[in-house]
């Protein structure tokens, strides 16, 4: 990561996704471990920031990690 600034940023809304998540799972949607892949790949963008390293795919695995837990979250909704 070249800009501090935006690593920072970055940092800051993977803290913001993670308290969200949290949230997210307290209310009851999904289940723990609907949230664990996504939680980890969240963890990796933050050590690749922290590494100032090239994140790579990163951004795409937060990204499919969120639509699948989407999909799980929104199934669960149509059960009710």
């Amino acid at each position: 990561m070249n800009d501090p600034k935006v690593g920072d940023e970055i940092l800051k809304l993977t803290k913001e996704a993670r308290e969200n998540l949290e949230i997210a799972q307290l209310l009851g949607y999904g289940k723990k471990k609907d949230y664990k892949l996504l939680y980890k790949a969240i963890g990796a963008l933050e050590k690749t920031i922290k590494s100032k390293r090239h994140g790579g795919g990163l951004w795409d695995k937060v990204e499919q990690e969120l639509e699948s837990l989407k999909g799980k979250i929104s199934q669960i909704g149509k059960k009710h």
